[in-house]
């Protein structure tokens, strides 16, 4: 977008051809929104017409590369959203935070921004973007291109650091990661999602036609898979884990394996209550395997039966291993309400109980109930895996 030297907003959303932009270039002169600056109408047969900056031009506000991709889905949910709300603007610049969303939309005296992402975007700027808006009492809605979204088997995912940056909690709903094609026109909503390693996570995927559905429904309706969907999967990634644990540890797993042979323990013979699915801990990068394991070893291994354990000298030896770095944590500014990663600490102990290794005494002590189970070969590590989890299943029905 850009204005003309009439002060007339001129946007590529609105179907321009050719020959009319070329026309438009002839005859006007363009200047950037946000910092009043000339800039150039580049008008593409391969890529799509965009405004750009000279080259030595600078200007308040980062600029990203748009594609044709990001252009048409642009267009697409503007069009969509415009439908729903009747104040619906088109990149508007905020001065106060010196950004430009994709969309930003107010309805009951409440602005909400709409990003639709397609390209990486670092760590960094995603964060500072998000809490800007935040702190501006905006709420950002993020949605990401489909093509990033990478599926494995029906209830399995790879998800990159980068996109575990989009999963979104607001109020009580369940967290969820919104796609958006605009190819096909469809939502695809990622939800459910429990991570078994930094790099693949278990969850449900629910593909919406653009037209079929609104944004409140959108946000907030309620999807969620049982775990039983996929218990036998996580089974199987528990099998893999102990197989490459024990035959390829990683550099930063050094500790670990020294505090494993300190407590006579092999790597591929840890107790079968490591690795258990949790709620919230998506907050933690670090494989389930490992950071159960790390809580075992330092808070629980060596209670004796009938000792109680409180929830804070957990959490305190959780925190510990964060800082040390053997544990890490994500950081997810979308993540707004009701979460928090030692929620993810509680209901390991909670699930503990449910698999009759602790019980809950008070709101936060647990009595060790009975020992860990330790398979006494490989071949014995399925078993015993298998019936762990198949009592966590029971006990959660």
């Amino acid at each position: 977008m850009a204005i003309n030297e009439y002060g007339q907003s001129i946007s590529l959303l609105d179907h321009y051809d050719v020959r009319t932009l070329r026309e438009l270039r002839n005859t006007q002169n363009f200047f950037c929104p946000i910092c009043k600056k000339e800039v150039q109408l580049k008008i593409g047969q391969k890529k799509v017409s965009h405004f750009s900056h000279y080259q030595l031009a600078e200007c308040t506000i980062d600029h990203e590369a748009e594609t044709e991709t990001h252009l048409t889905g642009k267009q697409q949910l503007f069009t969509w959203l415009k439908q729903q709300y009747e104040i619906t603007k088109l990149e508007p610049y905020l001065k106060s935070i010196a950004q430009r969303p994709d969309i930003l939309i107010e309805k009951n005296d409440k602005a909400i921004a709409i990003e639709f992402q397609c390209s990486r975007l670092s760590d960094s700027s995603f964060q500072k973007r998000t809490l800007s808006y935040l702190d501006s009492q905006i709420t950002p809605i993020w949605m990401i291109n489909a093509s990033h979204l990478k599926q494995v088997s029906t209830y399995q995912f790879t998800m990159s650091p980068f996109i575990w940056q989009f999963l979104t909690k607001f109020n009580h709903q369940y967290p969820t990661i919104i796609y958006y094609s605009p190819q096909k026109q469809s939502f695809y909503q990622l939800s459910s999602i429990i991570p078994f390693s930094p790099t693949l996570s278990f969850g449900q995927l629910n593909e919406t036609k653009l037209n079929d559905i609104s944004l409140d429904v959108l946000l907030y309706r309620k999807s969620h898979t049982a775990f039983q969907h996929f218990q036998y999967l996580w089974i199987q990634q528990k099998v893999q884990f102990r197989l490459h644990f024990s035959i390829y540890p990683q550099k930063n797993q050094r500790r670990l394996l020294l505090a494993l042979y300190q407590n006579r323990m092999s790597p591929s013979l840890i107790p079968a209550e490591a690795g258990l699915p949790c709620p919230t801990m998506y907050w933690i990068h670090t494989s389930s395997c490992i950071w159960q394991l790390w809580i075992i070893i330092d808070s629980l291994l060596n209670l004796k039966i009938g000792e109680i354990v409180g929830f804070k000298t957990v959490y305190r030896a959780f925190c510990n291993r964060v800082r040390t770095k053997d544990i890490i944590v994500r950081t997810l500014p979308l993540v707004t309400s009701n979460s928090h990663v030692s929620f993810a600490v509680m209901e390991y102990l909670q699930m503990l109980c449910k698999v009759n290794i602790l019980e809950k005494v008070s709101k936060t002590d647990f009595r060790k109930r009975s020992n860990f189970t330790i398979p006494v070969n490989d071949s014995q590590s399925f078993e015993v895996d298998r019936k762990v989890i198949n009592l966590l299943t029971r006990k959660t029905n």
